[in-house]
């Protein structure tokens, strides 16, 4: 509730009480009551959401390459606030299809699952293998987890780093789509497929994330 009275006072507070705030600056413990005590009466979630709901979501919705960093810190607030934030995974990751079931092995399944649960819609663009499924394999679930399967690129060694262009071009219209439908976008790499979603998104100035699992 305190937290929660500070990050909204630095957008909401009165005039009257940033100057006070301003000019007691050396009264750090009144100025620190003063802020608690504003939390406590006006910014508890109930209060905080009935009256500032529409002009803090467009303030957030403004904030634009810098909201999805602030939804990583504060993503309660997003959420409550109603917030719509839509994350894209672009992986090279190796994955099995059965019905409308996606599979794939080792940790990916738990990682994937674990950042669907930091937005109101993820979707995972993946390459589908055309060889027979290996064993033990664990299904890829998440929390409005949506998934958009490309064509498996041909080959393997120096022969696939040569034809990986013309696979870059047949399937980038699937990617520029859902590029453009999310908020963020997280890229694995190294990876061919994650390198050719990091450049289409930096041309699209999307904010962008990126790291090696």
């Amino acid at each position: 509730k305190h937290k929660l009275g500070f990050i909204i006072s630095k957008y909401y507070c009165s005039d009257n009480l940033k100057d006070y705030i301003l000019k007691t600056s050396q009264n750090s413990l009144s100025i620190r009551n003063d802020c608690r005590d504003f939390a406590a009466k006006y910014l508890i979630w109930d209060v905080a959401i009935d009256t500032y709901r529409d002009t803090l979501m467009d303030d957030l919705k403004n904030m634009k390459t810098s909201l999805w960093s602030f939804h990583l810190k504060y993503p309660l607030i997003t959420k409550q606030f109603g917030i719509d934030l839509k994350l894209l995974i672009i992986s090279h990751k190796e994955v099995w299809k059965d019905k409308d079931t996606y599979s794939t092995s080792g940790g990916f399944p738990f990682q994937i699952n674990a950042m669907t649960k930091m937005f109101t819609e993820t979707r995972l663009v993946c390459a589908l293998r055309r060889k027979s499924p290996k064993k033990n394999l664990l299904k890829i679930t998440g929390n409005n987890l949506k998934i958009t399967p490309l064509i498996e690129p041909w080959f393997t060694g120096w022969r696939r780093q040569m034809a990986i262009s013309v696979w870059a071009m047949i399937n980038f219209k699937s990617m520029f789509r859902a590029i453009n439908s999310s908020e963020v976008v997280h890229t694995m790499i190294p990876g061919d497929i994650g390198l050719i979603g990091t450049m289409i998104a930096l041309l699209m100035k999307k904010p962008l994330f990126y790291y090696s699992w």
